[in-house]
């Protein structure tokens, strides 16, 4: 099975010459504080010999790591004045020295400022609470940090807290009156209900108090952790420290073994958000829950939200996870700036749903007959020989699809987010006869080309791969590869994800001898080790693969992707290897290009498609959020409505679907048909592989 969100994770051994010389490089450890410098010690040396594009220790990485860590431990700039980071400066550029001494001034002076800051904005808030909000006054809340700066002095920190509680008040408040009135319009805003503004305020009132509380009683290790981990992902957004319990959350959410909604989190800001939905699971068949969603609140049940800013990430899972058949509640954020509320029941992931299947799709109009295969994810079951595997599943699929004599097939590798690297290889041989797949190349820059050994070509027709900003990984692999082959053709969003690494996984307990037993465990590194590279050349990283027909697609306009995160390693390219491009039919791009544009301009329903999503986009650009009461409920509405709008979008069901033995229940087998026969993006698909057989 995949190991991490969109990544190719491996495990790998480690030298017994690092382990020598890292342990000669320290002397008897007595006191926690011994234990950060060791600890320190060992993280900045794995980063040194096995990160795949080492920083040099210097001022302009103290720079980087300065605002890093700042940003992680004050995201909103709701609790640092300027004078505060003006004393703090003293060590930006000294982060790369203290390192190698391995010494944090900066973390203790940090910890000290904050917490008093915390303590006077608590105070501050809970004072501020204590009186209605005038929420016929036309003022705007800047919801973008980077568009802000630190509090000048005690006034303009008042201000901005005052901006910020009013906007969590009124999100409080409209829930209130949903509960009550069900549906709300205009009218219903006219007049203020007094009684729950007064409740709205409370609870505001509560969950600062808790947050903030959480955040003064957070343990030494924590704040040292947060400190590492800050270092860490300046080398690039998917290395992380991963303490202790981090580790075990983080092996459990691999797994998917525990009951709950199926969702991989990570930290960001204040709150967590949603990386990856988990083939199979709750949240998976549910549909709501999306990547990239942010988690404000969680509630049990019918029971009371629970803020959960400032809260670690595996309390929050905790909140979130229970046992099959409960109902959790999540407050979420979308990136469009759409706040709302999702229900999802818990359940054991269903390991079928997971699975590759595959249909028939018949279409009278078009007078042809075409194979659909969906594929989650790149699963593979390393510890059983005889388990399941993706490129195996995929291949029994094609077998099914030739016996019916269809004539193209399509390949759905949409929210597809990887996993096992030997799938990809193999699933991409099945189209074509042999040759490379995929370059990978080392620190040291060697290059390994991985080919597709085997001879036989399992299916022939014309191939047309479906994929979203989601599609990473393997399915950014396995595209690339058809589409440099000229193989199949690449239709969705713009492009893909754009993640070209490969991380490992390292036990530091593997370094530390048992001398220094009492201090373990002292965690786990995921280090990016390798980059992946197209056989043409070109590096998947950053830019992911594009599309030869782009699509009207929801997922294209969010700032979604590997382009959009910190420090993400650059686009580049490496020598081509030599293989054989596909000549059993040669595929005039630009001609089924310009047919699908003329195809989607007649369309009525990617024409309203366009249309919601130009709106979408034009509200997603605005930052800054008006705080009279109407006016915000107007924008939430029409984002919502227009959501709303986007889903209903429908296909003409003009054709029929003939699912192949999927080995679930026929419930379920029935669900997924109708989404199938729903599929506007399918539907044209099967126009493009009909442009195709001409």
């Amino acid at each position: 099975m995949k190991k991490s969100p969109i990544a190719l994770t491996i495990k790998i051994g480690i030298p017994v010459l690092l382990v020598v010389f890292l342990l000669s490089s320290f002397g008897t450890a007595e006191s926690p504080k011994d234990r950060e410098v060791f600890l320190n010690n060992i993280v900045v040396k794995a980063l040194d010999y096995w990160h795949y594009s080492p920083v040099q220790l210097n001022d302009e990485f103290s720079k980087k790591a300065f605002a890093n860590y700042l940003n992680s431990i004050d995201p909103n700039k709701r609790f640092f004045l300027k004078s505060d980071i003006k004393r703090l400066a003293a060590y930006q550029l000294k982060i790369d020295d203290d390192l190698k001494a391995g010494r944090v001034p900066l973390l203790d002076l940090s910890v000290k400022i904050l917490n008093q800051r915390i303590n006077e904005v608590k105070n501050m808030s809970l004072e501020i609470l204590k009186q209605p909000f005038d929420y016929t006054k036309e003022e705007f809340f800047e919801t973008d940090p980077k568009k802000r700066d630190y509090a000048a002095n005690k006034n303009e920190q008042h201000q901005f807290l005052s901006q910020w509680l009013k906007y969590q008040t009124i999100n409080t408040y409209l829930d209130l009156l949903k509960t009550e009135k069900k549906t709300l319009d205009r009218h219903d805003l006219q007049k203020i209900n007094t009684k729950l503004e007064a409740q709205a305020r409370q609870k505001v009132a509560n969950n600062v108090k808790s947050s903030l509380t959480r955040l003064l009683q957070e343990k030494r290790e924590v704040q040292f952790d947060r400190y590492l981990n800050a270092i860490v992902t300046i080398y690039d957004p998917h290395s992380a420290y991963f303490a202790p319990k981090q580790k075990e959350q983080f092996e459990i959410n691999m797994t998917g073994k525990l009951e709950g909604i199926g969702a991989l989190l990570k930290e960001e800001g204040e709150y967590v958000k949603v990386e990856q939905i988990i083939p199979g699971s709750a949240s998976w068949r549910q549909k709501e829950l999306k990547e990239g969603d942010l988690i404000l609140k969680v509630a049990e049940g019918n029971g009371e939200f629970v803020d959960i800013s400032n809260m670690r990430l595996d309390d929050v899972v905790d909140l979130i996870r229970g046992k099959k058949g409960t109902t959790v509640r999540l407050q979420i954020k979308r990136p469009d700036g759409q706040i709302k509320e999702i229900a999802i029941v818990r359940d054991v992931v269903v390991i079928e749903e997971a699975y590759a299947k595959s249909a028939v799709i018949d279409s009278p109009k078009l007078g042809s007959k075409f194979g659909y295969i969906m594929l989650p994810s790149f699963y593979h079951d390393f510890n059983d020989k005889k388990g399941r595997n993706s490129s195996s599943d995929v291949r029994k699929e094609l077998l099914k699809l030739n016996e019916q004599k269809v004539e193209g097939i399509i390949l759905d590798l949409r929210n597809n987010g990887g996993g096992a690297l030997d799938d990809a290889i193999r699933l991409a041989g099945l189209f074509i006869k042999s040759g490379p797949i995929v370059q990978v190349k080392d620190s040291t820059g060697k290059v390994q080309i991985l080919r597709d050994t085997d001879p036989s070509i399992i299916s022939e027709v014309p191939l047309v791969i479906l994929i979203n900003t989601v599609s990473a990984s393997a399915s950014e692999i396995v595209s690339a590869a058809l589409q440099d082959y000229g193989r199949a053709v690449i239709v969705g969003s713009p492009s893909t994800f754009g993640k070209g690494t490969v991380q490992s996984l390292f036990d530091l307990d593997m370094l530390v001898s048992n001398k220094y037993a009492k201090w373990k465990p002292f965690g786990t590194l995921k280090l990016t080790t390798q980059k992946y590279y197209r056989i043409n050349g070109g590096s998947v990283q950053y830019k992911g693969v594009a599309s030869n027909i782009t699509l009207p697609d929801s997922t294209g306009i969010l700032q979604y992707g590997e382009k959009y995160l910190d420090h993400s390693m650059p686009w580049d390219t490496i020598k081509s290897s030599l293989y054989q491009k596909w000549n059993k039919q040669q595929l005039d791009i630009e001609k089924l290009r310009k047919n699908s544009a003329q195809r989607i301009s007649n369309s009525q329903s990617f024409q309203t498609i366009e249309s919601i999503l130009a709106k979408i986009k034009e509200e997603n650009a605005k930052t800054r959020q008006s705080l009279k009461l109407v006016n915000y409920w107007q924008e939430q509405s029409l984002l919502q409505n227009e959501t709303k709008k986007l889903e209903q979008v429908r296909a003409q069901q003009r054709y029929n679907v003939i699912p192949m033995e999927t080995g679930i229940e026929q419930k379920r087998v029935k669900e997924w048909t109708e989404q199938i026969e729903k599929d506007i993006y399918i539907e044209e698909a099967m126009n493009v592989l009909n442009d195709i057989l001409g």
